[in-house]
């Protein structure tokens, strides 16, 4: 419950991901709960977020400058790229499409 008040109180989630081979789960934390997501490419692999479409992508050392560039829209930037994320979660990633795909695949075997 705490981090669910935490991730529903702030505009932006940041994935400074310079290098790693694992998948950045805190992606999906951070869009499901309708956050914006500043993320480098490393850190959005893997879950078929397209840069400007459902993140903000910023190279490795550009997270201040991306930050810079956002601040006029603050509160709240880029509605629709938060947008796009939360839905991509919810089409990709919710339990409930995770059970449906589990389900599937035992009545394929």
């Amino acid at each position: 419950a705490e981090l669910t008040a935490l991730f529903r109180a702030t505009d932006m989630g940041l994935n400074p991901m310079r290098r790693g081979s694992a998948t950045n789960l805190k992606m999906l934390d951070y869009a499901a709960h309708g956050a914006l997501v500043l993320s480098t490419e490393i850190g959005a692999r893997g879950l078929g977020f397209v840069a400007g479409t459902h993140y903000v992508s910023f190279l490795p050392n550009g997270l201040a400058k991306a930050l810079e560039l956002l601040e006029p829209e603050l509160p709240s930037p880029r509605a629709a790229i938060r947008t796009a994320a939360r839905a991509r979660v919810e089409q990709h990633f919710s339990w409930r499409t995770i059970a449906d795909r589990v389900v599937l695949s035992r009545n394929a075997g």
